[in-house]
């Protein structure tokens, strides 16, 4: 546990590690991080079909979760914390976890699209007829000017038969075996077009089309995704306010500043030593705020500085 904690951004001599919160807290960030890394491995290979590029893909999103949690856990005061409304906590923890947020909404409709895989098939296949219907009707369309051209052609060497007295029945089958045969040619290069887009829609995957029928035509999905949500925003809900990391934070600060301030104390004793003597003059450090090292309130001063003009007036009065 000491491990994991530490793993997760949180230093263990401040935290009891014996807590089951502490125990809860550890586990729902691992099965966060674990289903970031394989939605996004799965969205990957869906995507491109390389394993390879999906494990490197989920490895990457799953360290980007961890470290948006480490830090947000090491940035978090106590002074920033909001109170127990409902409207300040919801804008406390979107402000801080929006990126987790909008990661969980991708990992959830990623899983969705394995899970509901049944319901999402029957949508695609419709879909996948409708396109290649579409494409034959757009082909037809497109091929028709061929068809036409071959039987003007077909009808021109008639009419020239005609023209220059020669009889037409004479290469008529000629012509009309000409005219079949161009006509067979087209009727196969629709062919060869159309088995090949069905065989490029059959091996394709459509994955973001899955993900967008899954936002359309399912609205069940959006509760598995808010779920996802939750999930993953739940550690950030309960380091705000838990009273087990709330004391965690308070101890955290309290180490970390009294830490900062044996430092700074250090310093100025290692610089009033060195610069003790420094020729004939005594050169000794000078703090110049009132709660040095943290430097938020400066001294006052012991003169005063006057204004423009204000030395005139002083020797007009009393000059």
């Amino acid at each position: 546990m000491r491990t994991l904690v530490k793993v997760f951004g949180i230093d263990p001599e401040h935290i009891k590690l014996e807590s089951n919160k502490l125990i809860w807290f550890s586990v729902v960030i691992s099965l966060s991080i674990i289903l970031g890394g394989y939605g996004f491995y799965y969205a990957m290979f869906e995507t491109t079909g390389s394993i390879v590029i999906g494990v490197v893909i989920g490895l990457f999103f799953g360290l980007l979760i961890v470290n948006l949690y480490r830090l947000f856990f090491s940035i978090i005061s106590t002074r920033y914390r909001p109170k127990s409304n409902f409207v300040q906590i919801a804008i406390s923890i979107i402000k801080r976890a929006y990126i987790l947020i909008i990661l969980a909404a991708f990992v959830s409709k990623s899983l969705e699209t394995q899970i509901l895989s049944r319901s999402l098939n029957k949508h695609l296949s419709n879909w996948k007829y409708e396109l290649v219907e579409n494409y034959k009707n757009t082909l037809d369309a497109n091929i028709d000017s061929e068809r036409q051209e071959v039987l003007a052609d077909f009808r021109r060497k008639l009419s020239d038969d005609q023209l220059f007295d020669r009889d037409p029945e004479v290469n008529r089958k000629e012509y009309e075996a000409e005219r079949d045969a161009l006509l067979q040619d087209i009727e196969a290069s629709i062919e060869i077009r159309i088995h090949s887009i069905e065989n490029e829609i059959r091996r394709s995957n459509f994955f973001i089309t899955r993900i967008r029928f899954l936002a359309e035509g399912m609205p069940a999905s959006w509760f598995i995704t808010a779920l996802m949500v939750v999930l993953f925003v739940y550690p950030v809900y309960i380091f705000l306010f838990d009273p087990l990391f709330i004391e965690y934070a308070r101890s955290s600060e309290a180490h970390n500043r009294d830490k900062v301030i044996s430092e700074h104390t250090s310093f100025v004793v290692e610089y009033n030593k060195l610069f003790d003597k420094f020729g004939e003059k005594t050169i000794l450090w000078e703090e110049l705020y009132v709660d040095p090292p943290f430097n938020s309130l400066k001294k006052p001063r012991e003169y005063e500085v006057l204004n423009k003009g204000s030395l005139v007036n002083w020797i007009e009065k009393f000059g």
